[in-house]
């Protein structure tokens, strides 16, 4: 079975009102379920390597320039592929900003996920970074991403899940967020921390 987590970095605001990032980046990392034992090997000794607690959840935007060099250096050891978008939302016109910041999150969701080989989808997980409690986001951001996928003939996950990425089954969604953070800051596979991995990062 694959599972797959998903996030994003930067927001969903106008850049050119609120001077806040043009970009909006959302990364999603795939991995065989055979594979998440090493994927939690590799991550826990990173945080022992780095003095980092045990519970400590790798998110890009809370990493020193060090704990990011070590995660995308034993990271390479890891089988598993992603594909990621990155938005430029100065191309965005007046009329998609009328819509909510959530709904053009879950847009980009929804083009990405359905950019993913079919073969990636039927029969497998989804987990997206929200606590449970969150049920009407959860519900909507799960209801959006199978309706795309009915929308171009593709059989939805049969499981889409939440899970916060500092819980244990949330490495896959930390290894997401690592990637659209270090391919917002470079805006492109290439830089000091995905130039290794770049035929296995995939921009659609």
């Amino acid at each position: 079975m694959i599972y797959s987590g998903i996030d994003w970095s930067g927001d969903a605001g106008d850049p050119r009102k609120s001077g806040l990032s043009p970009l909006l980046v959302t990364a999603i990392a795939h991995i065989d379920g055979n594979q998440l034992p090493l994927l939690h090997e590799v991550l826990d000794r990173v945080r022992a390597d780095r003095g980092l607690s045990a519970g400590f959840a790798f998110r890009y935007s809370a990493s020193s320039d060090r704990v990011r060099a070590a995660f995308f250096s034993e990271f390479r050891n890891v089988p598993m592929s992603a594909r990621a978008m990155i938005v430029d939302k100065r191309r965005w016109g007046p009329e998609r900003y009328r819509s909510r910041g959530y709904e053009r999150i879950d847009e980009c969701i929804v083009s990405l996920v359905c950019a993913c080989p079919p073969e990636m989808i039927a029969g497998q997980v989804l987990l997206i970074d929200q606590p449970r409690k969150e049920t009407a986001a959860v519900t909507r951001t799960a209801t959006a991403v199978k309706r795309g996928l009915r929308g171009i003939g593709v059989h939805p996950y049969p499981q889409i899940k939440p899970v916060p990425d500092h819980r244990a089954q949330g490495s896959i969604v930390q290894v997401a967020d690592m990637i659209a953070g270090a391919l917002h800051d470079a805006g492109a596979v290439e830089g000091p921390y995905l130039a290794s991995l770049r035929g296995r990062i995939v921009l659609v």
